[in-house]
């Protein structure tokens, strides 16, 4: 006969004249010795209510660490940038104090004013309304329907047909295949570097006196009265160029070794697969992706295509960027002070896409449309003279 002694023991151990032991060891006991018990020991186990409580803490608590470590790697990468900045600025203020002078930083290859047969100019609106879209298409390079992009004079000097082609250092990036930049004024979109080929050309005018009404150049593009040699400024520099012109902004101190132990200086390794009709170079090793990510460019080379295709890119050459990988800017104002401006965390420098990776915004706009976010309240930046 088998006896459940938790049935009728509270205490099995306990039970007089027993010497059952518990943790389910059968034993006789000594009054009866034909009796043997069995101990069975006592388990409580999790209902599902408590197995899901006990989850959704684990979750919880998961989610706030990624969180918090997500905050510590931003902010450790702002500060990073932060300091990649300014050594690049106190770099140009040796340099600028032992030479009297400085180079003045190149236009960025995917806003340039250089246009050709099959290359398109930048996307660029004017600031003012009503937000005319500028000329990108151009002709034949030192034709006479080149169209070749002008600078120098204010709009009212030129005839209506030819306004279109004047750049101004207010004028807004408007190509959405790239968000990193868009919105961004023209005067801003500078990087260090050299003028390369396939970047920068442009006819600089001489500014006629003020006068009322305003002095009216009838033709722009008449070559006689402003001829190359003397109003034709374009570069027909290979991405050595940049090369140089850090190593004579950044050399005269220790700024390139410092940049370099921070990570912030890139070279691609070769010249080839190059993006955006050869303007910079396409990582081979990052695949193509259907939705914008910093860093990326949706090839306008590739235009008409069905899908998008965002491929990652760098500049062609040597040059610096922030923590995250994006190019830093560096423009001069008019008044001389410099600008050194890194995107933060998100990429862009002036709206971003947000969630849907769509940009609803205009770039003339004061305020995010849609779903976008003002992206230059994380921008790292870094000033001389301002």
């Amino acid at each position: 006969m088998v006896i459940d002694c938790l049935a009728h023991c509270p205490a099995p151990p306990d039970c007089p004249g027993s010497d059952v032991r518990p943790f389910g060891r059968s034993v006789r006991t000594s009054e009866r010795p034909n009796v043997r018990t069995t101990v069975r020991p006592f388990v409580h186990a999790f209902t599902l209510i408590e197995l899901l409580v006990v989850i959704s803490v684990i979750i919880v608590l998961a989610g706030m660490m990624v969180a918090v470590i997500g905050a510590l790697g931003i902010g450790s990468k702002k500060q990073k940038s932060a300091t990649i900045l300014e050594t690049v600025r106190q770099a140009i203020e040796v340099t600028t104090a032992q030479t009297g002078s400085v180079l003045s930083p190149a236009e960025h290859p995917l806003a340039g004013s250089f246009g050709g047969p099959g290359q398109p100019r930048a996307k660029f609106v004017r600031l003012a309304s009503p937000n005319t879209a500028l000329a990108v298409n151009v002709g034949a390079l030192g034709g006479a329907g080149e169209a070749i992009a002008l600078k120098g004079v204010a709009l009212n000097n030129l005839p209506t047909a030819a306004q279109a082609r004047l750049l101004l250092d207010d004028d807004l990036f408007a190509d959405r295949d790239l968000p990193g930049l868009y919105g961004m004024k023209r005067d801003q979109l500078f990087v260090l570097g050299g003028k390369l080929l396939g970047v920068t050309r442009y006819r600089r005018l001489p500014a006629p006196a003020v006068t009322v009404p305003p002095t009216l150049i009838a033709d722009p593009d008449d070559q006689s009265r402003f001829p190359a040699a003397t109003n034709l400024v374009a570069s027909d520099s290979g991405p050595e160029a940049n090369q140089r012109t850090l190593h004579y902004v950044l050399g005269s101190t220790n700024a390139m070794s410092e940049l370099a132990k921070l990570g912030a200086l890139f070279t691609p390794p070769d010249d080839t697969g190059l993006l955006a009709f050869g303007r910079v170079w396409g990582d081979p090793k990052i695949v193509e992706l259907k939705h914008w990510k910093p860093g990326m460019i949706n090839d306008p080379a590739r235009s008409g295509a069905a899908t998008q295709a965002w491929r990652a890119y760098r500049l062609r050459g040597l040059a610096v960027y922030d923590a995250w990988g994006v190019e830093v800017l560096a423009s001069v104002s008019s008044s001389g002070a410099w600008r050194i401006l890194s995107a933060g965390a998100d990429g862009t420098y002036r709206w971003h896409p947000s969630n849907d990776n769509v940009l609803d915004t205009d770039a003339f706009a004061t305020s995010p449309a849609g779903d976008d976010r003002d992206g230059a309240r994380d921008n790292v930046v870094s000033t001389i003279g301002e």
